[in-house]
């Protein structure tokens, strides 16, 4: 009988402390979703296979740098846009 437990996170310092107390507690990282709902880690004591799609923390940290920088990319154009509209 598997002990499935889903617990959800916000950031990667909140990931690393429940990867943390849960691996501790003898349970084993089996899935990560990372979905338009949340991002969810699910938990077994038992797992029947190995774990997939988890992504390292330099692909984690990779993506988040990208993000940003599309971000301050984003954001200057659109300072720009609004600085033509006001000087216009």
């Amino acid at each position: 009988m598997s002990d499935k437990i889903t617990v959800s996170y916000e950031n990667m310092q909140d990931r690393e402390s429940l990867y943390q107390y849960y691996k501790n507690a003898g349970y084993v990282l089996i899935e990560e979703h990372n979905i338009t709902e949340g991002n969810f880690l699910i938990f077994d004591t038992k797992p029947n296979q190995p774990v997939e799609n988890v992504p390292s923390e330099e692909d984690i940290l990779k993506a988040q740098n990208k993000a940003l920088a599309d971000r301050q990319e984003f954001i200057e154009d659109l300072i720009a846009e609004l600085a033509m509209m006001v000087y216009d």
